[in-house]
């Protein structure tokens, strides 16, 4: 196909005080990741702080009200245009990678819940969506346009939301093709990405665009708790190579094993989801 798409599937989710799920403190990004080009805030999760709204215990944090965590240093970031979320109701505001931007970009992100949105002015909004005539950022002047507008849902639902009216009328914009290093298995192609992969190489490329040079890191910071997840997982069977892993993770996606894959005859774990803020979905 040609763009990245959008399909945003499960992301962490609080933990309640009594859970002891392993957690991997890693500090860095280690150098032969896939995520090493990315100029990252340190990584300071040191054990899981209760949220003092809703008392739930997070590592990250808290998935439940959509707010940092007191005590637990996170990079903070300002985004050249205003990114608007236009979320599906069906899917859980705790599970979407979406709501990392919201966490890290506070007052450059606003969070709608489908069908309740703005008339968006379409001589000033972008969205990003692989419509048949999309355009890549750098084939047009983006000068006139003020914000951008994603859709966070599984693929089938966004559909239906480009199906409103307001949406159909906004300027549609795509991506350079990207593979997603999302951790759970899923039935779509690798070109399918997490939603907040999509917002980062959106700014990526619209910083490109619009200031007519290179790139070099400056919201590097979108995927800094999509980043500590994929390498905590990566860590996780690193430490335990015999571990085996859920029916959610392929062995081919660590790179502890990817030069061997599993007997698909050979029954695996049906343990709980490994990121460090799990769920069961």
């Amino acid at each position: 196909m040609a763009d990245a798409r959008s399909q945003d599937i499960v992301q962490p989710s609080h933990e309640t005080a009594s859970d002891t799920r392993e957690v991997s403190f890693i500090d860095e990004i280690p150098k032969q990741s896939e995520l090493s080009h990315l100029k990252l805030a340190p990584f300071q999760f040191k054990e899981r702080v209760k949220c003092p709204q809703c008392q739930r215990s997070s590592l990250m944090y808290c998935s439940n009200c959509l707010k940092p965590l007191p005590s637990v240093p996170i990079p903070h970031l300002t985004l050249p245009i205003p990114l608007h979320i236009v979320h599906h109701p069906k899917e859980k505001k705790s599970k979407s990678t979406a709501m990392h931007a919201l966490i890290l970009a506070p007052e450059s992100t606003t969070i709608h819940e489908f069908p309740n949105f703005p008339d968006f002015n379409p001589k000033e909004t972008l969205c990003l969506f692989p419509a048949e005539d999309a355009k890549l950022l750098e084939d047009f002047d983006v000068s006139p346009f003020k914000q951008v507008v994603f859709i966070d849902s599984t693929w089938s639902q966004a559909k239906q939301i480009c199906r409103d009216a307001r949406i159909q009328s906004l300027t549609k914009v795509r991506i350079h093709d990207q593979k997603t290093l999302f951790w759970r298995t899923q039935t779509e192609a690798p070109e399918f990405l997490a939603t907040i992969e999509a917002i980062y190489y959106f700014f990526k490329e619209y910083f490109e665009a619009s200031h007519k040079q290179p790139y070099n890191g400056e919201f590097d910071n979108l995927m800094f708790f999509y980043a500590f997840n994929y390498e905590h997982i990566q860590d996780l069977f690193a430490k335990s190579k015999d571990r085996l892993v859920s029916r959610k993770i392929s062995d081919s996606y660590l790179r502890e094993r990817r030069e061997h894959h599993p007997d698909p005859s050979q029954p695996k774990s049906r343990d709980r989801d490994h990121s460090p803020d799990g769920h069961d979905d």
